[in-house]
């Protein structure tokens, strides 16, 4: 159907941290739980909050792993206990810090819950 392949397209159209998020995610290998590890939502959401604060994409890296390897209700509750902890939340901390890596993980993970 296509001529190319969506890992070549992705290899292609991206570069940097942004690409090797999306090759990550693209190997499916989040886990589909919807069981939440309260005490790793806190480190987590602390992790966020430190490595954004005053360096957003920084610390891109630590942002990967997370999303790439939390389920979407982990990451729900990673972004709510970062909004409670940062008072706004992490889709208002983007504009700030302009990461295109939230936006698509917050949509991604809201949608998937929300239907």
């Amino acid at each position: 159907m296509y001529s190319k392949s969506l890992d070549k397209d992705v290899r292609s159209d991206t570069s940097g941290d942004f690409r090797r998020l999306l090759i990550a995610l693209m190997q499916g290998e989040r886990p589909e739980t919807t069981k939440i590890n309260v005490e790793q939502v806190k480190k987590d959401a602390q992790s966020l909050l430190n490595a954004g604060s005053a360096k957003f994409g920084s610390d891109q890296p630590r942002f990967n792993v997370l999303f790439c390897e939390r389920s979407d209700a982990q990451l729900k509750a990673i972004f709510n206990k970062f909004a409670e902890l940062a008072g706004k939340s992490i889709g208002r901390k983007k504009r700030s810090y302009s990461s295109k890596f939230t936006v698509l993980f917050r949509g991604s993970s809201e949608k998937r819950n929300n239907g």
